[in-house]
């Protein structure tokens, strides 16, 4: 089983331009190759992301695309201004999490609080930490294995000690 955030984040539309509904799209990070594979763009509505097929895309530069979505106007593409951009992360292969090696599989976690404490079965690397899947208790739970929540790690006795935030081994 693998676990991973859904979407990336692109950037937000900027403002529109023409008259037939284009959109200026202004990304932080630019990642045109995406384009090759995703055919749709989701753009955050309500604490929603909606999907809106890509009809047509020119690269800017500077960070800057425009965009023509299938079905949007002039006055719904002004309704988007401001709105932020996503992709699914299934469109862009290169951002999907990757299982690490092994190394930390059969080490036993510990909370450094007391309680919980269970063996390491699969590590998944999130870009920002890694996640770890650990069964104990009874149960599996996931654990995130942050430099911050890390309080000890004995490579000899294959134990890692960790501040597991409150709640979690619960759900």
């Amino acid at each position: 089983m693998t676990y991973f955030r859904e979407f990336k984040a692109l950037g937000y539309f900027s403002k529109t331009t023409g008259n037939r509904g284009e959109l200026i799209m202004q990304v932080s990070d630019p990642v045109s190759s995406f384009f090759d594979n995703a055919a749709f763009l989701f753009v955050e509505l309500d604490t929603f992301r909606v999907p809106f097929e890509v009809a047509e895309l020119e690269e800017r530069g500077d960070g800057r695309y425009k965009i023509l979505l299938v079905d949007v106007d002039a006055d719904e593409a002004s309704k988007l201004c401001g709105k932020n951009t996503y992709i699914h992360l299934t469109d862009y292969p290169d951002e999907q999490p990757k299982q690490v090696d092994d190394d930390l599989v059969g080490f036993i976690l510990s909370n450094s609080f007391g309680g919980f404490s269970g063996e390491i079965l699969e590590v998944t690397d999130l870009k920002h930490y890694l996640l770890a899947r650990v069964q104990g208790e009874g149960k599996e739970v996931l654990i995130p294995l942050h430099p911050n929540l890390i309080r000890r790690v004995d490579p000899e006795k294959r134990i890692i000690v960790i501040d597991i935030p409150e709640g979690l081994t619960e759900l």
